[in-house]
């Protein structure tokens, strides 16, 4: 099984973009999420292939998926 935490930012060409981490620590908080994503914007780390920048947290998602093999 595996997880991906995904962080959705809004940008100031009005689309969205989404980062994602694999295999984020156990029991983060949404607190702690948003944390981290409210300093990426002020810093204005990242940037879209348009040249867009991160201006607001949009929204945030633990993704699990198990995986199993198909037996013949």
């Amino acid at each position: 099984m595996s997880k991906v935490l995904q962080m959705v930012f809004k940008t100031t060409d009005g689309k969205s973009q989404m980062l994602k981490v694999n295999d984020p620590k156990v029991g983060l908080a949404r607190a702690q999420v948003e944390t981290v994503m409210n300093e990426i914007i002020a810093k204005n780390v990242f940037r879209t292939a348009n040249g867009s920048s991160l201006m607001a947290i949009n929204s945030v998602y633990l993704v699990t998926t198990d995986k199993q093999e198909v037996l013949v």
